[in-house]
C-alpha cells in the first residue's frame, strides 16, 4: 500500500526511492519497524517537497529524477545514523 500511495504523491513520484530503497537499506542494517517507517516518511517528505518546489521548472514528475537522489541521501542518513 505504501508503494502505491508514495508513487502518486503531489510533488513527485517518490515510491521508488522512499519505499523500495528504504526497505533495502533497512534490511541491510537490520533496522526495526520504527526505524524503517521513520526513514520512509523522511525520504518521502524530502523528495516530495523538493519535487513540489521545482514543479514550475520541471513540469513532469518523471523528469525530476533528482528527487530520488535527495530521498536516498535522507534515508541513508536516517538508517545509517
Amino acid at each position: 500500500l505504501a508503494l502505491e500511495y508514495d508513487d502518486y504523491l503531489f510533488g513527485a513520484q517518490t515510491g521508488a526511492s522512499a519505499v523500495l530503497a528504504t526497505l533495502a537499506v533497512a534490511e541491510k542494517v537490520n533496522a526495526g519497524g520504527p526505524e524503517f517507517l521513520c526513514a520512509q516518511v523522511l525520504a518521502n517528505e524530502v523528495a516530495g517537497r523538493l519535487g513540489l518546489a521545482t514543479a514550475l521548472a520541471i513540469p513532469e514528475p518523471p523528469l525530476a529524477s533528482f528527487v530520488h537522489l535527495a530521498a536516498g541521501a535522507t534515508l541513508a542518513a536516517s538508517l545509517l545514523k
